[in-house]
């Protein structure tokens, strides 16, 4: 084996280790873990469960030994500010306590999203059932 198919199955091998090692520590399967990389693509994104995970969160997580319910929080958290149209930080500024929108400004939004589609359902209901009438123009 030449130097760089070493060096790539070395990589691929310590890629797989640690999701492994990710998998494990918040109670996914990753006993095949060819399965898990997106493409294929060992060290890039693995669907673990429903999650994407990328390699860097995966071996942040893993070599900083973060506690295991904080992974899941970020995520449920990212996913919602998502779903709303706001930005929500990356995993390592999340854990490094960056700024974040609170539950009520989070409810909030919701709120006022749920009130524009609302608006919008009415809108087009109208428009739908709208009628012409006569014209009140004087005709010369």
């Amino acid at each position: 084996m030449n130097k760089k198919n070493k060096a790539k199955s070395i990589y691929e091998e310590g890629c797989n280790l640690y999701l492994h090692l990710f998998c494990e520590k918040h109670g996914f399967n990753a006993e095949y873990p060819d399965t898990c990389w997106i493409a294929n693509n060992i060290g890039g994104v693995a669907f673990i469960g429903e999650y994407p995970v990328d390699m860097e969160m995966m071996r942040y997580d893993i070599d900083n030994d973060i506690p295991e319910d904080q992974w899941i929080k970020w995520y449920d958290y990212s996913f919602e500010c998502t779903a709303l149209g706001l930005t929500s930080p990356n995993y390592k500024s999340w854990l490094k306590g960056c700024p974040t929108y609170s539950q009520e400004q989070l409810d909030e939004v919701k709120r006022l999203r749920n009130n524009i589609h609302e608006a919008q359902h009415q809108l087009d209901d109208y428009i739908k059932n709208i009628k012409p009438t006569n014209s009140t123009l004087a005709t010369k």
